[in-house]
């Protein structure tokens, strides 16, 4: 204060000079330095740094939380509501909430992703009994819905618009498929994990029935297309010995019936359960 006074009453034009008090005041009463951790008046206190902006050292999303809700929308029950008390918006917000989970979780499982789908078929039940609302969050997501893609709005609303269209265009086929099923509230996801091919089975299986049931024709091949042909047949040949004595105990093999008659192996399919399965339904019918 005394050197601001100073420079207010001075008149001359020259530099002004200041006179310093030889008592320079360096802590007061009641201040962080008056802490008696230090050597005297002129302690300076270490201040932590600013934690903002900071790497947070826990995940904000929570990957126990999302693992209860997606094994929750597997069992098919809402997490921390009754079925009973769940309103459409309930239902959308629930779904999102596993569609996120199977979004944006790094432990990403096909689990998580057919509870969420299964979610969304719950949702979509729930919109059928309620079709005003629905209508309401179409308009207000600025959606339309068209009579050969029902499901489209409503795979939009939970994974959201801006989501990989291949996938929501899988995903309308999966609640299609339900939707002609019969799929009851909350099944949809042990359905999807137990059907032959997991989600990809069945939304072959819907395009299919689709195909039919618009009269057109189901393209049925009894070899497989001839550029897949000629590569399986620049295969070289191999012999059972050559396989690995190690991995699972059932195995699928692809072998080669030659013009002579002789079947030659051409070797093992790296290991796909939903493939060995479907293969396996088909050796036992």
């Amino acid at each position: 204060m005394l050197e601001i006074d100073q420079a207010l009453d001075n008149e001359s034009d020259g530099p002004v000079k200041l006179l310093r008090r030889s008592d320079e005041m360096t802590v007061w009463a009641d201040g962080p330095a008056s802490e008696e951790d230090g050597d005297g008046p002129n302690h300076r206190v270490a201040w932590p740094a600013p934690g903002f902006g900071a790497k947070l050292s826990v995940d904000p999303f929570n990957a126990a939380h999302l693992e209860l809700a997606a094994s929750a929308a597997e069992q098919g029950t809402p997490t921390e509501m009754e079925p009973e008390d769940m309103g459409l918006a309930d239902w959308l917000a629930s779904a999102r909430e596993l569609a996120q989970a199977a979004r944006s979780s790094e432990d990403r499982t096909r689990g998580a992703l057919y509870g969420a789908i299964g979610r969304a078929w719950d949702f979509a039940l729930a919109a059928g009994k309620a079709p005003e609302d629905f209508q309401e969050l179409i308009a207000d997501a600025g959606l339309t819905v068209q009579d050969r893609a029902p499901m489209t709005p409503v795979v939009k609303l939970v994974f959201g618009a801006d989501y990989d269209k291949t996938r929501l265009t899988e995903y309308a086929a999966a609640l299609s498929h339900a939707q002609r099923n019969g799929i009851a509230r909350g099944s949809l996801a042990s359905y999807l994990l137990a059907a032959p091919g997991g989600l990809k089975g069945v939304v072959q299986a819907e395009r299919q029935l689709r195909k039919a049931a618009e009269g057109r024709a189901v393209e049925r091949r009894e070899a497989p297309r001839e550029a897949l042909a000629r590569k399986l047949r620049n295969l070289p040949t191999r012999a059972f010995a050559e396989l690995a004595s190690h991995g699972s105990e059932f195995a699928l093999l692809i072998a080669r019936r030659l013009p002579s008659g002789e079947i030659v192996l051409l070797g093992e399919v790296p290991e796909d359960v939903p493939l060995l399965e479907r293969a396996t339904r088909r050796l036992l019918d």
